[in-house]
């Protein structure tokens, strides 16, 4: 029963932590981070045409999501191409250790395999 002793001496330094109580929530990716992000892959789109057909690339659209049971962010950066099929192009910016990590476009066919 010691563990009723410490959340008794705790109550004058505020909420008691639970052990059982989960982490606190990851830090989402800041409006510095998401435009830095943006405008990383809108010049990389404007330079590189598709590799399937050559096409010019659309501007990216970014999705937020966790990365697993870490405390890191990932951010999936979705591209199509501007031609008839309009291949998919997909990228995923992460941040880990606090930074920032860049991935490379990669073409992407309808069953989802590069």
């Amino acid at each position: 029963m010691e563990w009723l002793m410490t959340m008794t001496c705790w109550a004058p330094f505020g909420p008691c932590p639970h052990p059982a109580a989960p982490d606190t929530p990851a830090p989402s990716p800041g409006e510095l981070d998401l435009r830095l992000i943006r405008v990383a892959y809108e010049v990389a789109v404007t330079v590189s045409p598709c590799v399937r057909c050559g096409a010019a690339l659309d501007g990216p659209r970014l999705s937020m999501r966790r990365a697993g049971w870490s405390h890191d962010w990932q951010v999936a950066v979705v591209v199509r191409c501007r031609g008839w099929r309009r291949h998919r192009h997909t990228a995923v910016a992460t941040e880990a250790a606090g930074e920032l990590r860049l991935g490379a476009l990669q073409a992407r066919t309808a069953g989802g395999e590069s």
